[in-house]
């Protein structure tokens, strides 16, 4: 299992890792899903005078001392924001957040490739199926409770869902032929 556990982990840490930077760097469907501000500035202007670190934020500030009637009505008057802000900027020529997305990747694909090795199921079509399913499970409970609880457009967590679904079906070529399986 060992030498099938550190095959199946690398490979696809690699081609999950790739996918995700191919879908966000060269192919435009993320951009398309997401809107701009009118005014950059002034936005910007107001997210700094009204934070104090870098964080999630959220309005009506819900998770506070408010009474929940008083937060359940600003919900329902509106605007909702759910929004990550970094007082600090970033770097997109860091070599940090590769490492650091690389690494995740390396942990799910040693769960994926660790569970696909319990199931025992020989064949390397059933093996594809099993992590392409993962890769859609994985999509479902990360992307649509944005949607419900947030409002993240339809089209942005369809695309979420549809970049889990994609790497993990090209991850699953090649760690269905390296986990080696047998049956029970």
């Amino acid at each position: 299992m060992g030498k099938s556990l550190f095959l199946g982990t690398l490979t696809g840490a690699v081609i999950v890792f790739v996918w995700m930077m191919v879908s966000w760097m060269f192919i435009p469907w993320h951009c398309e899903t997401m809107n701009t501000f009118h005014d950059d500035a002034a936005v910007s202007s107001v997210m700094m005078e009204n934070t104090t670190e870098n964080g999630i934020y959220v309005l009506p500030g819900m998770c506070k001392d408010e009474d929940m009637e008083i937060s359940a009505e600003k919900t329902k008057k509106g605007p909702v924001i759910f929004a990550s802000i970094r007082r600090d900027g970033f770097d997109y020529n860091s070599p940090a957040p590769y490492v650091y997305a690389f690494i995740i990747q390396a942990i799910g694909a040693f769960l994926v490739t660790y569970l696909l090795l319990l199931t025992r199921a020989p064949g390397y079509c059933k093996g594809v199926w099993f992590v392409t399913v993962l890769g859609l499970a994985m999509g479902i409970v990360s992307a649509l409770p944005n949607w419900v609880w947030w409002g993240f457009s339809p089209s942005f967590v369809g695309v979420e869902i549809a970049d889990f679904v994609i790497a993990w079906f090209l991850a699953s070529l090649a760690i269905s032929a390296v986990a080696k399986r047998h049956a029970v």
